[in-house]
Parts: structure tokens; sequence; C-alpha cells
């Protein structure tokens, strides 16, 4: 079963993690000055899964990277190449979601 959840908020991730990830493609830019990698984390946390997660940003700064490489997040550049999202999907869909 696919289910795309279009828009969150870390105060949701709870409620969001309840009903199972396979993968997350989140933004790093959020609304309300939340970002991707919190949301990512917060999800993961609510399961207790290392969830496979995919960010796309335009951001540069290192700072950003680093802390997406340190979580096991691979990130992707804006314009975005829509087979790198396919890939990432495919790959997300054969790995086993492992406990943290």
């Amino acid at each position: 079963v696919q289910r795309v959840v279009p828009e969150a908020r870390l105060a949701e991730a709870g409620t969001l993690a309840a009903g199972g990830s396979d993968a997350i493609l989140a933004d790093y830019h959020l609304d309300r000055g939340e970002d991707g990698l919190s949301l990512i984390a917060a999800l993961r946390t609510a399961t207790g899964l290392a969830v496979p997660a995919l960010l796309v940003t335009a951001e540069g700064a290192r700072a950003v990277h680093e802390r997406a490489a340190a979580m096991g997040v691979q990130v992707i550049a804006k314009p975005v190449d829509p087979a790198l999202i396919e890939r990432f999907l495919a790959a997300a869909s054969v790995l086993q979601v492992q406990p943290q």
C-alpha cells in the first residue's frame, strides 16, 4: 500500500509514524522554520526504525550536508532529476527497515 504525505510538521511525527513508513523524502526548508532533517529524526525516533531518507535541498551550507551524512540521510540538490528520486525509492523498497 502506498501512502504519500504531502506536508508534515514536527508536531505530527508521532501520528505519521503510527502509519509506518518505507521511506522518507523531505525538503530541507519546511514551513514554520522547521527543517527536513529534524522531521526525519523525529519520524525515526517515533518509529524506532532507521527508515531510509532522502533530503532534497538547494541549501549549500556544509553544516547541513554534514548533519545529513551523520544521520545516514542521502542528499540531492535542486533542481532534482526525477531519476534520482526513482532510484532512491526503488532501493528503499528492497531494503528492510532496521531498528535504530
